[in-house]
């Protein structure tokens, strides 16, 4: 039987990659479902607009859970046969509602998760427990590599092999008019940060080893957060905010991409990073700190990653000259970006759960 309906759940809409996934998924499952809802335990981005997406607003994760659920009680879906659940991350709150309402609906799906027991432990034991039980009882669980799909299989050594299934990262592209270049970025005198001002995507560290290293290359912070008056002030207070600025939410970066000199990732730790697929949709080259395990993987399996230790000066001031001396070489060549980007991403989606 088609399930008739689908609901959403996501930490938020803005500049991270996983909300662009969310967002994208559950546009395409309006489509394919008699009724959709997605809800976000955020708050609503300025300019925002859909009638069927519900932000719950910034609160505890045992509001978030009460209001969400509550929510899909008063529209009778908590109890639907035909409806499926799709979470994307693991957040406390989404779990906890994923958890409640899952014995009552034909199918919960659990999208990009944590693949090893150290990153559930970061955040408290009692998570770990949580998702353990979640994915006990899902339909599906996504992840996005060979390698994560080995280390979600030790971690949760009970889960059927049935239910894990891999669907790696694909450029699906974004919504809207493509943002203008600020006019103080010079093409390919300027690298690119894309994501949430959060602490686990290390920003702070990043301009920290920006002044030690005594660069000329800007960076440029894409993306908002709890996070970035902290960072703005740092930066001010270091003497840097005409070297390293802050764009905010962009829906479309595009035009940051054709015209970068490359993409830094100065994650503590990642998931499947969305901006290294679009960094090789737009073949520019790709940096992170070399103690993130998920871009050490990345660079293990083939994707071109240049790793660099957080601390060395030297390291990062190289890595920089080499994309600067092999952009040089390449300059003259065009830049060829397909119009309609690939969308394996979005079709293995469609594949798992809209059939």
């Amino acid at each position: 039987m088609k399930r008739k309906n689908v609901v959403v759940l996501a930490t938020g809409i803005d500049s991270g990659g996983t909300e662009r996934n969310a967002l994208d998924f559950f546009r395409r499952a309006t489509t394919h479902f008699s009724r959709s809802i997605f809800i976000v335990f955020g708050k609503k981005p300025k300019n925002f607009e859909d009638k069927d997406v519900l932000f719950l607003g910034e609160c505890s994760p045992l509001d978030h859970f009460r209001n969400g659920r509550g929510l899909l009680r008063d529209l009778g879906w908590a109890r639907h046969e035909d409806t499926v659940i799709v979470s994307f991350g693991e957040y406390a709150h989404t779990l906890m509602l994923a958890f409640s309402i899952s014995n009552t609906v034909r199918g919960l799906i659990v999208l990009r998760c944590s693949t090893t027991l150290s990153s559930y432990l970061r955040y408290r034991f009692a998570r770990f427990l949580l998702a353990y039980v979640t994915y006990g009882i899902a339909d599906a669980v996504v992840v996005q590599s060979a390698g994560m799909l080995r280390d979600f299989r030790r971690t949760f050594p009970f889960l059927k092999k049935k239910k894990l299934v891999v669907v790696k990262n694909g450029f699906i592209g974004w919504q809207g008019a493509a943002a203008p270049l600020a006019e103080n970025l010079t093409y390919r005198q300027f690298c690119i940060c894309v994501g949430r001002l959060r602490p686990e995507k290390g920003h702070s560290r990043l301009i920290d080893l920006y002044k030690a290293a005594k660069i000329n290359v800007k960076f440029v912070f894409i993306g908002d957060g709890p996070l970035r008056k902290e960072l703005e002030e740092k930066v001010q207070r270091l003497g840097l905010e005409e070297r390293i600025i802050f764009i905010g939410e962009v829906e479309n970066p595009k035009n940051f991409f054709l015209q970068a000199l490359g993409v830094f990732v100065p994650s503590y730790y990642e998931g499947s990073s969305n901006v290294v697929v679009e960094a090789n949709h737009f073949s520019l080259p790709i940096g992170a700190f070399n103690d993130c395990e998920a871009m050490r993987e990345l660079q293990a399996s083939g994707v071109p990653v240049s790793l660099v230790d957080p601390v060395s000066q030297h390291s990062f001031a190289k890595m920089l000259e080499n994309w600067n001396t092999s952009q040089q070489q390449n300059q003259q060549a065009s830049i060829n970006v397909p119009e309609n980007p690939e969308t394996t991403l979005a079709d293995e989606y469609k594949r798992l759960f809209f059939t």
